[in-house]
């Protein structure tokens, strides 16, 4: 599923910017506790436990089909999750991963030299590789 993939970047990425908001500091204070600061950060979170929730309901679908109680509904739920969970979360992956490199960590979710831009260039490459939302549902 490319949702794993998109799932373990957005960890990642949310955990970078969380480490430099409390590491940076500005006017005498830690920049993560600033309100606007904390306001982005929790939006990022919910987008993530949502995206999370998704990701771990079509996981217990797929062990669900695999299993020896296997039922009819389970595999047509699964069918019917699987691409619109892809799509849903690339694309809202995409979005997620873009602010939170770029507008929370400014310039420096740009920088190619110590790796930190790789969860965003790999963000917009899993929703081209997807193709338009349209066509995948």
């Amino acid at each position: 599923m490319l949702v794993l993939g998109v799932f373990c970047g957005l960890f990642r990425s949310l955990a970078t910017v969380k480490d430099f908001a409390y590491k940076l500091r500005a006017f005498n204070s830690s920049f993560g506790m600033t309100p606007l600061h904390i306001t982005t950060l929790a939006q990022l979170e919910l987008i993530f436990n949502a995206g999370a929730q998704i990701f771990s309901d079509a996981v217990e679908l797929l062990g669900l089909t695999e299993c020896i109680q296997e039922s009819k509904k389970d595999a047509i739920l699964l069918c019917f999750l699987t691409p619109i969970a892809n799509a849903d979360v690339c694309k809202i992956g995409a979005n997620t991963c873009s602010e939170a490199m770029v507008e929370a960590l400014g310039g420096q979710g740009y920088m190619e030299e110590i790796g930190i831009s790789r969860p965003l260039s790999n963000f917009q490459v899993s929703t081209i590789s997807l193709g338009r939302c349209s066509r995948v549902a």
